[in-house]
């Protein structure tokens, strides 16, 4: 940090100010460039993790859309396996009425 430190030169009519530039250093601009820069690593770790919520918000909605996905895939396949049952027993009934309608044709014909 400068500033700017006033020396006064004479003069016979009055005079002038000089000012003469020096560095000066105190606690307060450590304090002030250390607090800076903890801001700045702050503030980016901040949004790295706000970035990785969501990121991980996302994935955990996909995985819950899979999970969701194979479970009415497992009830599609329960209830395809007792649509099968119910065709194979139409299957086995068809095949006795035949037998049947062979039966009866034997008797009356």
């Amino acid at each position: 940090m400068w500033y700017g430190i006033a020396c006064r030169i004479a003069s016979g009519d009055g005079g002038f100010f000089l000012w003469k530039e020096e560095p000066v250093v105190t606690d307060m601009s450590y304090l002030i460039s250390v607090l800076g820069i903890a801001i700045s690593v702050g503030t980016f770790f901040i949004g790295r993790m706000s970035a990785s919520r969501q990121q991980g918000k996302a994935d955990g909605q996909m995985q819950t859309m899979l999970n969701n996905i194979v479970e009415q895939m497992h009830t599609i396949n329960a209830k395809l396996d007792k649509i099968d049952e119910q065709i194979l027993k139409c299957v086995k009934d068809i095949a006795r009425l035949e037998v049947r309608v062979d039966a009866l044709e034997k008797t009356r014909g």
